[in-house]
C-alpha cells in the first residue's frame, strides 16, 4: 500500500478522498480501511469467474480458488480485533448472491461460504458466517430439496459440513457495523446513497440477463412443452387432413393414398420420430375400417327398406 496515495488497486484507503469513501470502509487497521467496493468486485468476480465455467463441480470452484489466489484476501486484515468486521463483510456480500433464483449461484454460494471459512489462518480464531431467520431458512431448505431431488448434491455436502462445523451463528443484521452514533449521523447522506447503490447491486443479481443462458431447465422445458404438443397434433386424424392440403397447395393433386402420405411427410421435415409416422398409416387404415362399416351399415339399411318395401306391396 501507498500511504501517499489517497487508494491503491487493492481498495485499502488511508484517505479517503469524500464522504462516500469514508463512509464505505471496513476497518482493518487503526487507520486504515478497506472499500466494501473492492470486496464487492472481488465476490463477483469470483462468482461470474466460477459461472463462465463449462461444468459446476466443488473441483471447478477450487481450481478457481486456487487459480485467483483467493486465500489471500485474509492478509488485507491482520489485526485481530478487526477481523469480524472483514471476515463478516465478504459473508455478507457473498450472501447478496441468494437473491438469484438461481441454483447455480446457491451452489457458488456454498462453495464461496465454505473456502472462506476454513481457509482462515490458524493463527486466528475463525469467524463463523452470521446469517439471519430468512438467510437460514432459504440455504436449508435448497439443501432438503437437494437431497430429495439428488441433484446439487457437492453443495448440499457443503451446507452440511458447515453446519456440523457450527459455522453459522445466527444474528439480526449480517453486516458487522463497528461505527460510532457521531459517524453515522456524520456520513448520514452518504450511508444512504450506499445503501441504494446495495439495493442496485442486488437487484442485478436478481434480474440478471446473463442467467438466461445458463437456465437450460427453461429451455427443457419449453422443449419438452413443443414436443408433447407436436406428438400430439401428428397422433390426431387432423394430420392427414393437413397432408392432403399440403400436398394439394403445393402440387395441385389430391391425394388420399396412405403410403404416399408417409412419404410425404417424412419429407416435409415435419417429424422425425417414426412412430409417429405409424400413426399416419394407423389413422387411415381406422379411417378406411370406418368408412367400410359405415358402407356396410349403409348397405344393410338400403336392403332392409328394400325388403320391408317388398313386403308392402306383397301385402297389398
Amino acid at each position: 500500500m501507498n500511504s501517499q496515495n489517497s487508494s491503491s488497486d487493492s481498495g485499502v484507503l488511508k484517505y479517503p478522498n469524500n464522504e462516500k469513501e469514508a463512509a464505505n470502509l471496513v476497518r482493518v487497521d487503526r487507520w486504515v480501511g478497506l472499500s466494501q467496493f473492492a470486496i464487492q468486485d472481488d465476490i463477483q468476480y469470483l462468482m461470474l469467474y466460477f459461472k463462465s465455467k463449462a461444468t459446476h463441480t466443488l473441483k471447478d470452484f477450487q481450481e478457481v480458488w486456487n487459480e485467483l489466489h483467493f486465500y489471500l484476501v485474509h492478509y488485507s486484515c491482520v489485526k485481530r480485533q478487526y477481523r469480524r468486521e472483514f471476515m463478516s463483510a465478504f459473508y455478507a456480500y457473498t450472501l447478496d448472491y441468494l437473491a438469484s433464483p438461481s441454483d447455480l449461484y446457491t451452489s457458488a454460494v456454498l462453495f464461496t461460504l465454505y473456502f472462506l471459512y476454513f481457509s482462515q489462518p490458524a493463527v486466528w480464531d475463525k469467524i463463523p458466517i452470521r446469517v439471519n431467520i430468512n438467510t437460514w431458512t432459504r440455504l436449508f431448505d435448497f439443501y432438503a430439496e437437494s437431497i430429495e431431488k439428488e441433484q446439487n448434491m457437492e453443495a448440499a455436502f457443503v451446507f452440511d459440513k458447515l453446519r456440523k462445523q457450527e459455522a453459522f451463528v445466527f444474528v439480526a443484521e449480517e453486516k458487522v457495523d463497528s461505527s460510532s452514533m457521531q459517524e453515522r449521523e456524520e456520513f448520514k447522506e452518504a450511508r444512504s446513497l450506499l445503501d441504494k447503490l446495495h439495493e442496485a447491486h442486488l437487484e442485478s443479481i436478481k434480474n440478471d440477463t446473463i442467467e438466461d443462458c445458463y437456465n437450460t431447465k427453461a429451455y427443457e422445458s419449453l422443449v419438452e412443452k413443443y414436443t408433447n404438443a407436436k406428438r400430439y397434433a401428428l397422433s390426431t386424424p387432423q394430420l392427414t387432413v393437413v397432408t392432403q392440403q399440403m400436398i394439394k397447395d403445393r402440387l395441385h393433386v389430391n391425394e388420399s393414398n396412405p403410403r404416399r402420405l408417409v412419404n410425404y411427410i417424412k419429407g416435409t421435415g415435419i417429424t422425425e420420430d417414426d412412430t409417429l409416422l405409424l400413426n399416419l398409416s394407423r389413422q387411415q387404415k381406422l379411417k378406411a375400417k370406418i368408412n367400410k362399416i359405415k358402407l356396410r351399415n349403409e348397405q344393410k339399411k338400403k336392403k332392409k327398406q328394400k325388403l320391408e318395401s317388398q313386403q308392402q306391396q306383397q301385402q297389398q
